[in-house]
């Protein structure tokens, strides 16, 4: 099966329009990355080639009595499997499946191998607590990013182990509004929704963002942000409340700080110290 150019730039618009009006778990340095890779897609500004829809790659390796689940890139839900490989993302229900594999419950020790930016809401919290209630040691460890989705992720492993060099952190949610009314009315446009609901078509294209929508959606990204910070409390009560503003920590403040507890050289060492 081929996956055509214009399979992926209807996947690049749609991908695109979520990280223009959902609520986020990433950090801005990630979401400028996804968005600038989106953005020269869906405007024809790289060469895009038919791609073959290959057998997925196996995301768990098996080391003795440790099991390590590797969980690279953005994090969504939902998605096709071509898409987590043309734009380098991690699927929700892939992670929860390599969980629940057999080799992996018997396994003594499971290690996530955690090197992700962050992604969208949804199933994170659900996911977190799946990990947080296991019946199993869970390891969390990155020597790249743990921030914001993949941080609220980690955080509910039994231990949480980083690099020095590491980024921790990014506790908080946020959502990227355009208002783009006015480069309607110079293009000689102008847009109405007839509606039913005070909030409802607030953020579509061209009109304008009333402060009714503005603060619906403040509302929502309040109560998404205040049931992370309570998770990550919940796991690693040691953590100061101003910690957990969105800051990102390299591994070795995170350690001195709560996010961590403890600061290794690479995943081979602590899956060596994990091995009976």
């Amino acid at each position: 099966m081929k996956i055509s150019p214009i399979q992926i730039q209807a996947s690049s618009a749609k991908l695109k329009s979520q990280l223009s009006a959902d609520p986020m778990l990433i950090t801005e340095t990630g979401y400028h990355s996804v968005m600038n890779r989106l953005e020269q897609i869906t405007a024809g500004d790289v060469e895009i080639i038919e791609i073959t829809k290959e057998p997925e790659e196996d995301l768990v390796e098996l080391r003795q009595n440790v099991a390590v689940i590797r969980i690279h890139g953005v994090i969504a839900k939902g998605l096709e499997d071509w898409e987590k490989r043309w734009f380098g993302m991690v699927d929700i229900d892939d992670i929860r499946e390599d969980l629940n594999r057999p080799e992996v419950v018997a396994a003594d020790h499971v290690v996530l191998d955690i090197n992700s930016p962050g992604g969208f809401t949804t199933g994170v919290h659900e996911l977190a607590t799946e990990i947080s209630q296991r019946n199993q040691l869970v390891t969390s460890f990155t020597e790249g990013d743990m921030a914001s989705a993949a941080y609220y992720i980690g955080c509910a492993g039994s231990q949480v182990i980083s690099t020095a060099s590491a980024a921790i952190g990014s506790v908080g949610v946020y959502v990227v509004l355009t208002d783009s009314s006015q480069a309607w009315r110079e293009a000689g446009y102008s847009r109405e929704v007839i509606k039913s609901g005070e909030h409802k078509g607030g953020g579509v294209e061209g009109v304008a963002i009333s402060e009714s929508y503005r603060a619906s959606v403040q509302q929502m990204v309040d109560s998404l942000g205040e049931e992370f910070r309570a998770f990550v409390v919940s796991n690693r009560p040691t953590i100061d409340f101003d910690n957990l503003q969105g800051q990102v920590f390299l591994g070795r403040d995170a350690l001195s700080l709560g996010f961590v507890d403890a600061v290794a050289n690479s995943l081979s060492d602590v899956v060596s110290q994990l091995v009976d």
